[in-house]
């Protein structure tokens, strides 16, 4: 049955609008980002679908624009705003974490890894340049092929150093 044919109560975007988008279960989030089903399925019952195949929010949000559009379901827009959504969390951790007032414990500096690199398959290298009251001053997120280039960690650390 059709989304619009439910009781109003029981809509996704109603009961957000209600109860606020935390009231949501993760189909639903989902459910609202999709907008519509296919000739099959309605919105809801295709984002089941998509979350069954993925086993879950978590392996979703980390599957690439490709990976995703190799869903059935999933377009080139679905599969674009789904990663919008993901990139816009990412970014407002990372703020949260660079406006904080210091970075004081590895917690913290732990915290914004999770949000700079996730959990990708790939090794980084991260550096993070604090100030004397453990505020960010600069910080550089490198995507790495196995080893870093002494060379560019060189250049890194000497740019720096002259800065000071």
């Amino acid at each position: 049955m059709a989304i619009k044919k439910w009781d109003k109560n029981l809509r996704p975007r109603e009961k957000a609008i209600n109860n606020g988008i935390e009231s949501l279960s993760d189909y639903e989030l989902l459910a609202l980002i999709l907008r519509c089903g296919n000739k099959e399925k309605d919105a809801i019952e295709l984002s089941k679908e998509i979350l069954q195949k993925c086993a879950g929010l978590s392996n979703l949000l980390d599957m690439s624009l490709s990976q995703l559009m190799k869903i059935e379901g999933i377009g080139k827009a679905t599969a674009c705003q789904i990663r919008c959504c993901l990139e816009m969390a990412k970014r407002k951790n990372y703020e949260q974490v660079i406006n904080c007032d210091v970075l004081k414990t590895p917690e913290k500096i732990i915290s914004w890894l999770k949000t700079a690199i996730g959990s990708k398959d790939q090794e980084f290298f991260v550096i993070i340049y604090l100030n004397i009251r453990n505020q960010v001053i600069y910080n550089e997120v490198i995507k790495t092929l196995l080893n870093l280039k002494l060379s560019r960690f060189i250049s890194i650390f000497l740019f720096f150093y002259l800065q000071m």
